[in-house]
Order: structure tokens, then C-alpha cells, then sequence
């Protein structure tokens, strides 16, 4: 939401200017949110063997692949604007958030307390 916000601010005072910067930084929160989230999922659901090759298998892979999110961003910015591309990316995004809490399968997930390290039958079916 607040890339959204960030993206439809005019950046004509230095008032706006610092909200839009708050707002950046806010989105950036979240994103580092995510990857706590992500890699602790990772690290109990994995193996202390096969730990070290699945945290550089997603490191990797999500190094691999930000070049062309850069690459798709910037080509879709020239296209039809920076505004239109940051409003549109940022709407899929929250569309995508909410579509994943309204899943009951993701809703039933075991609590992290009761997850036993190393398992990969902790997930509900």
C-alpha cells in the first residue's frame, strides 16, 4: 500500500518529498518482513544436512532473478510510465497478499511452536 501511495505523490515540496520517502521505507519494511519470514520457514523445514544447500538455492535463485524483474520493471516504466508501472505492481502485490490469507489451506499451517526442527511433515493436509 505505501508503494502505492509513494507512487502517486508529486514530489513538488520538500514535505511531500519526506512523506514519500517514509512511505518508500515502509514498503521496504515489509519486503524485509518477508525474507525473515521466508528463510525461517526454510530453515525448519529443512534438514541441518540439506540446510546450507537450500538457503543458496533460494539466495541464489532470487539473485538470479532480480535482473529481470529490474530489466521487465524498467521496460514496462518507458512503456506507459513509472507511475502507472509502480500503481500496477504494487495493486498486484496487495491483490496476491489478500488472495493468500483468504486460502484456508494457509490459514490451518501448524504454529512455528509446535513444528519440530528438521521434520517436513509438519504441514496440515
Amino acid at each position: 500500500v505505501s508503494w502505492i501511495l509513494f507512487s502517486l505523490l508529486k514530489h513538488e515540496s520538500t514535505f511531500i518529498m519526506i512523506v514519500s520517502f517514509v512511505l518508500f521505507l515502509t514498503g521496504w519494511v515489509v519486503v524485509g518482513m518477508f525474507n525473515i519470514i521466508s528463510q525461517t520457514i526454510i530453515q525448519l523445514s529443512v534438514s541441518e544436512e540439506q540446510l546450507g544447500m537450500a538457503m543458496g538455492t533460494m539466495i541464489g535463485v532470487s539473485t538470479s532473478i532480480a535482473p529481470l524483474g529490474a530489466l521487465l520493471g524498467g521496460s514496462l516504466g518507458v512503456l506507459f510510465g513509472s507511475h502507472t508501472v509502480m500503481i500496477l505492481f504494487a495493486s498486484l502485490l496487495v491483490f496476491v497478499s489478500v488472495f493468500w490469507m483468504s486460502q484456508s489451506s494457509i490459514r490451518e499451517l501448524t504454529d512455528f511452536e509446535h513444528i519440530e526442527w528438521g521434520r517436513q511433515d509438519y504441514w496440515k493436509t
